[in-house]
């Protein structure tokens, strides 16, 4: 190793070995501050083009009425889960006096869904129901709807009574 050493230093290539060091230590903070602003550069356009509207579907601030027996329902829960073929996610908002609202943060996206809707009663709510009918008030129903490629939708539900399914009239839709 040391006939190396003598050899590389008898051949004048010391001298080189030093200057390259030392042209690498004056190079080394401008590529270092290059380094930096590239890569500012490249995160702030990244942040920029992740910032504008996704191309995908967006979801639809949907909210409507549910009556039964020419009366809105108290108070529940509505669920659009998705139908076969719409791979969009289940939305779900409480009902409260008969309404609800969902909005573009948290609505369905356009497409097939099947509405499930559930009654959520306390005791007494449930006993003056009952009493007017010779049956307890059905406890959920659901309805095929089909949600509109749109940023807002009324659609009304009309919860069968119990005797049939059948007597209700269609999902009536209002678009704005």
């Amino acid at each position: 190793m040391g006939a190396a050493k003598n050899l590389a230093r008898s051949d004048g290539l010391s001298h080189l070995s030093r200057s390259a060091t030392q042209r690498r230590s004056r190079v080394a903070p401008r590529l270092g501050l290059r380094s930096r602003s590239l890569l500012i550069g490249l995160i702030t356009a990244s942040l920029l083009m992740g910032c504008g509207k996704s191309s995908g579907p967006q979801r639809v601030a949907v909210d409507g009425a549910i009556v039964s027996s020419d009366k809105l329902i108290p108070n529940g829960t509505i669920r659009f889960l998705p139908e076969p073929g719409n791979n969009g996610p289940v939305a779900i908002v409480t009902v409260t006096d008969g309404l609800y609202r969902f909005t573009n943060e948290n609505g369905p996206y356009p497409g097939k869904y099947k509405a499930a809707v559930n009654l959520e009663l306390d005791y007494s709510v449930l006993v003056k129901m009952s009493s007017s009918t010779s049956q307890p008030p059905r406890m959920n129903w659901e309805e095929a709807v089909t949600v509109p490629d749109q940023q807002r939708a009324t659609l009304h539900f009309y919860w069968p009574d119990n005797d049939s399914d059948n007597d209700s009239p269609p999902n009536e839709e209002s678009q704005h």
